[in-house]
């Protein structure tokens, strides 16, 4: 239930941060929702901390939370922002629950977990979907999140760099064409990146879990670890005053209200590997990937094109997923 309910929460994320964006965002809203994440999961340890009292510290424990966040909520989170701002929410979740199959692979070559069967079938399944996606020529030349202009003027590829779902420069120079084809090579690899950083993510949690039992104080460390290397990034690209405005001037309430579900999705997260192995929790999680496609099914169904080339891979990745809970 722990990782359904993270799954719930981070398929919600990926259609609150794409609403608002603009084409002169400096990063497509990765410094507000971290920094939404921060503070929300900055206030639960400290009521943790007040009802509970510190945690056993210990130098890998940290270490390992540390590297999950740099992993997960940094870097896993800016390459998926960039899939969803060029590809769409539903395929770009699509691609991007491959997390699970690095996770079972680094939970059995790291971690020394053993697969069972239902794993090793959800594997495959979920494996067969991602390809299905990798492999479908449209992936490279259109997608719903790009409207043909021809036909639809008010929603033409121009339209859609100015709001920033297909990307900034260099591909809003001219958007046709090559251009629209170079946006959706560079969402698909930005979404293949962020299942590889994710699933490493999950298996440096599940190794800090281990060293520090403590999910809560653990959540707090990868996400203010994750907020200062973006802070830095930031600063350091000459946009932080930019960022700061939209934080607190310029203010994205789409952006905060994924920051905070993800601080959500991340506990709950944390909490389910207290229950289940690794493998078991990454899987479930995957079922995601159905819940974003039901959303964009029932509520985005005019501007996501969802055709049987989502739905069949996007399926695989689910019924993967169902095994392990299943099983």
């Amino acid at each position: 239930m722990l990782a359904f309910l993270s799954a719930v929460c981070y398929a919600a994320t990926y259609f609150l941060v794409r609403p608002g964006v603009r084409a002169d965002d400096p990063d497509g809203g990765e410094f507000v929702t971290t920094v939404a994440n921060a503070v929300s999961i900055g206030l639960i340890a400290a009521v943790a901390l007040a009802l509970t009292g510190p945690p056993a510290w210990n130098a890998p424990g940290v270490a390992w939370f540390a590297a999950s966040g740099f992993l997960g909520t940094f870097v896993g989170r800016w390459l998926l922002f960039e899939g969803v701002h060029r590809i769409g929410p539903v395929r770009a979740a699509a691609i991007a629950s491959a997390a699970p199959i690095v996770t079972v692979a680094s939970a059995m070559l790291v971690i020394g977990e053993s697969a069972s069967f239902a794993e090793a079938a959800a594997s495959a399944l979920v494996s067969l979907g991602i390809l299905m996606l990798i492999s479908d020529e449209h992936v490279g030349h259109r997608h719903s999140a790009i409207p043909d202009s021809r036909h639809r003027g008010d929603e033409s590829a121009e339209g859609m760099i100015g709001a920033g779902i297909i990307g900034r420069p260099p591909y809003a120079e001219r958007p046709h064409g090559s251009v629209v084809v170079a946006a959706s090579m560079a969402g698909t690899t930005a979404a293949i990146g962020s299942a590889v950083a994710y699933g490493f993510a999950r298996s440096a949690r599940k190794v800090a879990m281990d060293a520090m039992p403590a999910p809560v104080f653990g959540a707090a460390i990868a996400v203010w670890a994750a907020l200062v290397v973006t802070v830095v990034r930031q600063a350091r690209r000459g946009r932080l005053g930019r960022s700061l405005r939209l934080l607190f001037v310029d203010v994205r309430p789409h952006q905060l209200a994924s920051g905070f579900l993800s601080t959500l999705a991340q506990l709950a997260f944390f909490l389910a590997l207290s229950y289940a192995p690794l493998a078991d929790v990454a899987l479930i999680s995957a079922s995601e990937n159905a819940i974003v496609l039901v959303l964009g099914i029932a509520l985005f169904r005019h501007s996501e094109r969802i055709s049987w080339r989502i739905v069949v891979p996007a399926v695989c990745i689910s019924v993967g997923a169902a095994l392990v809970a299943l099983s």
